[in-house]
């Protein structure tokens, strides 16, 4: 980070990662976010696929909701690396698209891996609500209309994605907690509870400290070209 402090870009991505945070907590104010939710529980399910097949997981399907919420459906596999797969691996991928975007070329290069992790999922193993896969094409056609768009505006808006990615694992913690106004189904960290008895909250709250833990390097790897 630059010893003259934040610059405007960075200003502004912390800014909007912070109302994205505030309206978790502001009834209906979150339906403002499905957009970039439905890009989130894409990749989210994801994480849980490719580990529950990295694992032995079989006859595995990612579904995704028109409320922004998902589900991936395997058999076998091991659950207690399964479970936290989606958000950790969510968590890991916005680091690494914020890294990523340190430099112009890099930025662009995010774009591209997003663009082939949608693909791979969309063909692979999204099936199910009509939703899901409608929101897959349409936001593989905003990336590659990214690609398009001035070489500056590419590098913020995949520093946002990728620090959007990063903080949305604290929505772990505060489905556990019930304070946010959203209504949730069991999520991961009490499916891992019933699977192992680990309680649901020291799981979540980890898997938060985790995401606090990778952001903060994914940003410093980010603004340190600056």
């Amino acid at each position: 980070m630059s010893k003259e402090g934040l610059s405007k870009s960075q200003k502004r991505l912390l800014i909007l990662s912070s109302l994205i945070v505030l309206a978790w907590f502001v009834p209906y104010l979150h339906w403002a976010t499905l957009p970039l939710q439905y890009l989130y529980t894409h990749l989210h399910e994801l994480g849980h696929a490719l580990v529950a097949f990295a694992t032995g997981g079989r006859g595995i399907t990612i579904a995704v909701f028109a409320d922004g919420s998902g589900v991936t459906r395997s058999y076998g596999g091991w659950q207690i690396l399964v479970s936290p797969a989606g958000y950790i691996g969510a968590t890991v991928m916005g680091a690494v698209i914020l890294a990523l975007s340190a430099t112009k070329e890099g930025a662009r290069k995010a774009v591209i891996g997003l663009l082939a992790l949608m693909a791979f999922a969309l063909t692979v193993w999204l099936r199910g609500d009509l939703v899901g896969v409608l929101s897959a094409v349409l936001i593989m056609g905003g990336l590659v209309g990214l690609l398009r768009a001035r070489t500056v505006l590419v590098q913020e808006v995949v520093q946002f994605i990728g620090l959007f990615l990063c903080v949305m694992s604290l929505q772990a913690v505060l489905q556990i907690l019930r304070i946010t106004p959203v209504a949730m189904a069991e999520n991961d960290a009490e499916i891992l509870q019933n699977a192992t008895g680990i309680p649901a909250v020291l799981s979540a709250t980890l898997w938060a400290g985790i995401s606090i833990g990778v952001a903060w390097w994914g940003l410093k790897r980010a603004w340190s070209a600056r």
